[in-house]
């Protein structure tokens, strides 16, 4: 899969990493950032999975949330029948805390999981499409 955003990165198969610059200051730039994104979700053939670095985010304008929200709802279809799962990594237990009341309000399509460090959200993350392609295990009745 090729990566056309410096934000964007493969970290195994079937798993891609997003890693934002301290202050998106630039708005066309989260633009350009937004549209690989749907772009890479849009050629997924299977299940897959994200880490996302987001400590950064939280520094994002109200624009730029309204931003990210609209990809969100234009990907909400091809994310609820592929996007195996999302790790936001947050080192920051107050972020945690707010990413938690959020999604609590309003949860995703997809499965997530809010965690502390990187290694930790890649474990999640790694089982997440591998979970998501099992078929599922048939209970059968006895007579």
């Amino acid at each position: 899969m090729i990566l056309t955003h410096p934000w964007l990165s493969e970290i195994g198969p079937r798993l891609y990493g997003q890693t934002f610059p301290k202050l998106v200051d630039n708005d066309a730039e989260l633009d350009r950032f937004l549209e690989a994104v749907e772009s890479l979700v849009a050629a997924q053939r299977a299940p897959f999975a994200w880490v996302v670095m987001a400590d950064a985010l939280m520094q994002s304008s109200a624009k730029q949330r309204k931003t990210f929200a609209a990809a969100e709802e234009r990907m909400k279809e091809q994310d609820a029948r592929l996007c195996a799962g999302t790790a936001f990594v947050l080192t920051s237990a107050i972020a945690r805390g707010a990413v938690t009341a959020v999604y609590w309000l309003s949860p995703p399509v997809y499965p997530y999981a809010i965690r502390a460090t990187r290694c930790t959200a890649i474990a999640w993350a790694t089982e997440q499409p591998r979970a998501r392609a099992a078929p599922p295990t048939q209970v059968l009745a006895s007579a």
